[in-house]
């Protein structure tokens, strides 16, 4: 990778690239060390946490659709109205669909949910753990022995979209690592 440019520290904090100065560090402290954004647009993304997957507002798609889809689950509806309802969610990607539409046309009576892996469904799940750079969230229930639910989160514009959860598109391999 090639250097981006030359970057001065200059004494009251601010910071020049290349000959232009740059007034970034307005508090949002990280390890008191200065972080280089190659963009103005890498820093509001850093500023406005829209790439932390801690923050609530970053999970909200994701939680909007587990908790969603945990009540069609325990209302009992119809495989076809849930089918429908997840076809059209706002909260996972075009990709999420298309494997799920998928899952059904293999699979038209599968013997567990696909979403939850599982043949019953957890009234709670808790998070487990949150992978922050392979955009992986881990749930679990303590109502079912050893149940383990990955999910898989990417960015679509400015909001984290669903794009994997159960058997949907996630890997085997993850799956495995989370049920050890």
């Amino acid at each position: 990778m090639e250097p981006m440019g030359t970057y001065v520290v200059l004494d009251d904090g601010s910071l020049l690239v290349d000959g232009n100065r740059k007034e970034y560090p307005k508090e949002k402290k990280e390890w008191n060390e200065w972080m280089i954004f190659n963009s103005d647009a890498e820093w509001e993304n850093f500023m406005n946490d829209k790439d932390d997957l801690t923050s609530e507002r970053n999970q909200q798609h994701l939680m909007q659709f587990l908790n969603g889809y945990i009540k069609m689950c325990e209302q009992q509806t119809s495989q076809q109205a849930t089918i429908n309802w997840v076809l059209t969610s706002v909260d996972v990607t075009d990709g999420f669909k298309s494997a799920y539409r998928k899952f059904y046309t293999e699979n038209p009576e599968p013997d567990f949910d696909p979403v939850l892996t599982a043949q019953d469904c957890p009234q709670k799940i808790e998070l487990e753990s949150i992978g922050l750079t392979d955009y992986y969230f881990t749930f679990s229930s303590s109502e079912i022995d050893n149940y383990l639910l990955v999910t898989k989160v990417k960015r679509v514009g400015d909001i984290w979209l669903v794009d994997g959860c159960g058997v949907i598109n996630i890997p085997k391999e993850k799956i495995s690592l989370a049920n050890k």
